[in-house]
């Protein structure tokens, strides 16, 4: 549970038109995406998949809501070129967390906030500091992420060091009105990226 939101209840698959019709200010969401997908990036920060969450008009502009996202990624492909971005977005601009492999352990962190515009490719990507770098370098192959979207703020976290957590701070603020999407972006052309499962919670704050 995120502390100062709603309980999680259970998971549900829908369509657009019952996500209309369920979903209500008062009651936390939940979409899983679990599948084994290989996705290979034909451009820089190329658009992967995008996976609607909540549709368009379904809640007021004002909303707080605390967006929980569970990744689990592929450990041989993380071992090599692959830093992808999971993020959240309202359609223009989204927020979220870039996961970098590990040959980035000696440099920086193992995952940063990155925010944009959303598109065929991402644009104007702003990335917070690659700092503090772990001390341990094996690839853990699963991060958890929280965005308070109305603060602008959010954290990620993987199982280094004892549980390696870093705070992501963001210039845009989503406005929910417009639908609420995940999105997967590519890094380098080169690269590859393997998704393993996808958990993602929506609860409204208190």
């Amino acid at each position: 549970m995120i502390a100062g939101a709603d309980s999680l209840l259970s998971t549900f698959h829908t369509n657009e038109a019952d996500e209309r019709s369920k979903f209500h200010s008062s009651s936390p969401y939940s979409h899983r995406h679990k599948t084994d997908v290989l996705e290979c990036a034909i451009k820089n920060h190329a658009h992967l998949l995008k996976v609607p969450l909540i549709p368009p008009a379904t809640v007021d502009a004002e909303i707080s809501l605390v967006v929980k996202m569970v990744i689990g990624t592929d450990m041989d492909i993380g071992q090599g070129e692959s830093d992808p971005s999971y993020v959240i977005s309202a359609g223009q601009f989204f927020i979220g967390a870039r996961i970098r492999d590990k040959n980035n352990y000696n440099t920086g962190a193992p995952c940063l906030g990155i925010e944009g515009t959303s598109g065929k490719t991402s644009g104007d990507r702003r990335y917070n500091s690659n700092l503090p770098k772990p001390s341990e370098s094996y690839y853990p192959g699963r991060l958890e992420t929280r965005l308070s979207l109305s603060d602008r703020w959010g954290t990620c976290f993987v199982s280094l060091d004892g549980g390696f957590s870093r705070e992501m701070i963001f210039q845009h603020k989503l406005n929910p009105h417009n639908g609420l999407y995940l999105e997967i972006y590519a890094d380098a052309s080169n690269e590859k990226v393997g998704l393993k499962y996808n958990e993602v919670s929506i609860m409204q704050e208190n």
